[in-house]
């Protein structure tokens, strides 16, 4: 990512004709992570939001780190698209684990930043 701040997140991708569905970890800069998606690559698929962190460039870059070598890729995908190293299918249980992974990692970096404007 390009700016100071930025955003790891989890998001589903289900193909608009055959319902097959794969799971994408990424990083961004924008604050509505479905920016991120507004290209013509990216038309085949419904994009959904399933989770997210907000923290500093350095934090959501290790964080997408972790959660790429926890859950590396697993699946050949045919169309280019950018971050095709990063998509990954995952069974129930371990991709809502993956959801709750990320959804405590937002909670651990507010609770950084509250600290944080509290000792300025």
């Amino acid at each position: 990512i390009r700016a100071k701040n930025g955003k790891v997140y989890l998001v589903e991708f289900t193909d608009k004709e055959t319902s097959e569905q794969f799971l994408k970890f990424g990083v961004t800069s924008s604050y509505d992570i479905l920016e991120r998606f507004k290209t013509d690559d990216y038309n085949k698929w419904s994009i959904r939001p399933l989770a997210s962190a907000y923290g500093t460039k350095e934090q959501v870059e290790a964080a997408e780190r972790y959660f790429l070598q926890k859950y590396p890729k697993n699946f050949w995908l045919k169309e280019k698209i950018r971050g095709v190293t990063e998509v990954v299918k995952l069974d129930r249980p371990t991709r809502n684990n993956a959801i709750k992974e990320v959804r405590e990692l937002s909670e651990k970096l507010k609770s950084l930043r509250v600290q944080n404007e509290n000792q300025s």
